[in-house]
């Protein structure tokens, strides 16, 4: 994986390592000969009352745990070192330990060719004690070495960005779903366009690599029109293609509604432009999953208790029905959990996809979607639930407006049809350049 894949925060079970006696005393006459290592009687005579492994040996096996999962494959260049190694406790042998890995940094090259990722890798002894911290980095390959990132100041707080690719055709921005996604979703399409035109990929604030205030008053779509709009402004793209995708079409319409200068053109993918409509369609889906999933998520919705494991798994079976039905990786489901803007998405939408509670829940663009007169594309998937119906609707809505059903995706059309999502925005953006 490159560099641009990893984020902060992001944590990983790496499983159970253990030692045993014979292993700990080999490691120990080879590498690290003391007593407590090496010596039973002095071991059961010194401070641990035991042998208990070499500090240096605990943190090859952990780290060991961590190269296994080989993330960063091909695009590894070299490791550059290692920050510190702590032993807060000692292992003993035959005790197992529970492994993990935080993403601590990730710091970009000036050049965008390659990147530091940053990871600290902890084991925790059965009874909870931790034995071992230790902290490394590795240098790794750029997805996008013609890039430049950074951040710009807005409302609030500031905003990442990044820049991808030096093509000829008129820049494309990014608006990502949630609200509280992020851009990580949309990386595939960039690298895929950044030979034609620049790619503008940013995390909304409150998420992903932007700052996220703790003030509820910026969750507004208003405060994000801002954004967006000081973003172009800051990165000086006076021409721009925009595409919003899911809870970034609400955003995409509102940005339109403002009639910005210099927009050549919007995408609408799987868009969301009347929640009222949107509710309906989940409770079309929502009668089509199992009867015990249906009541659990009733029943939580009646008592309070959305935040509960059982409503989280029980969204869970809707979602792979509609959301995306192509089961994420855990390194997907770790990143998407860290870069996830909550409180964004618990004020503006609710507690999950299909039970908006919050700000949005009345929100509603389909009387002003004639008044957008750019050339527009609307897309959805066949079992999307931005539903097929109700797509077709607002590209009705929107004077020679395009519309393109992906047969066999869900919400998720650049992940479930890569190669037809990105086919069907080239041709549009390619035709609205040659205008």
């Amino acid at each position: 994986m490159y560099y641009e894949e990893f984020m902060p925060g992001q944590r990983l079970d790496l499983g159970t390592i253990e030692l045993s006696l014979e292993d700990v005393m080999a490691f120990a006459r080879a590498y690290d000969p003391l007593p407590i290592h090496t010596d039973e009687a002095a071991a059961q005579a010194g401070p641990y009352r035991g042998i208990i492994a070499s500090g240096f040996q605990t943190a090859a096996a952990a780290w060991g745990a961590w190269v296994r999962l080989d993330l960063f494959g091909k695009e590894n260049i070299v490791g550059r070192g290692m920050d510190f190694i702590e032993w807060p406790s000692p292992t003993r042998p035959g005790q197992p330990l529970h492994v993990t890995a935080e993403v601590v940094e990730v710091l970009p090259a000036p050049s965008g060719r390659h990147g530091d990722v940053v990871v600290r890798v902890t084991a925790v002894d059965t009874g909870g004690k931790t034995v071992l911290v230790e902290q490394a980095r590795a240098v790794v390959k750029g997805r996008f070495p013609n890039s430049e990132q950074g951040f710009v100041e807005v409302e609030g707080g500031r905003v990442w960005y990044q820049r991808v690719g030096r093509g000829p055709g008129t820049p494309l921005v990014l608006l990502h779903g949630g609200p509280g996604g992020s851009h990580f979703g949309m990386q595939p399409l960039a690298e895929a366009l950044q030979h034609e035109r620049p790619v503008i990929l940013y995390d909304q604030l409150g998420c992903g690599k932007s700052d996220r205030p703790d003030d509820p008053a910026l969750w507004t779509t208003e405060r994000f029109v801002r954004e967006l709009a000081a973003l172009r402004e800051a990165l000086g793209l006076d021409e721009v293609h925009l595409l919003g995708q899911s809870w970034g079409t609400m955003l995409l319409a509102d940005y339109l509604l403002t009639k910005p200068a210099g927009v050549k053109s919007a995408i609408f993918s799987s868009p969301c432009l009347s929640a009222l409509r949107w509710v309906e369609d989940a409770n079309a889906y929502r009668a089509q999953l199992p009867d015990d999933v249906q009541q659990t998520l009733q029943a939580c919705e009646a008592n309070g208790t959305t935040d509960s494991d059982a409503y989280e798994q029980a969204a869970e079976v809707y979602m792979r029905r509609h959301v995306c039905r192509i089961e994420p990786t855990p390194f997907q489901r770790s990143r998407s959990k860290a870069a996830f803007g909550k409180a964004v998405y618990e004020t503006m939408w609710g507690p999950s996809e299909f039970y908006p509670t919050g700000s949005l829940k009345t929100y509603d663009r389909t009387d002003r979607l004639p008044d957008i007169s750019i050339p527009s594309l609307f897309t959805c998937g066949r079992f999307d639930e931005a539903a097929p119906a109700s797509t077709a609707y607002y590209h009705s809505l929107v004077p020679g407006s395009e519309f393109h059903v992906f047969e066999n995706s869900s919400h998720s059309a650049l992940r479930e049809e890569p190669e037809a999502y990105i086919g069907v925005v080239r041709d549009f953006l390619r035709r609205v350049d040659a205008r």
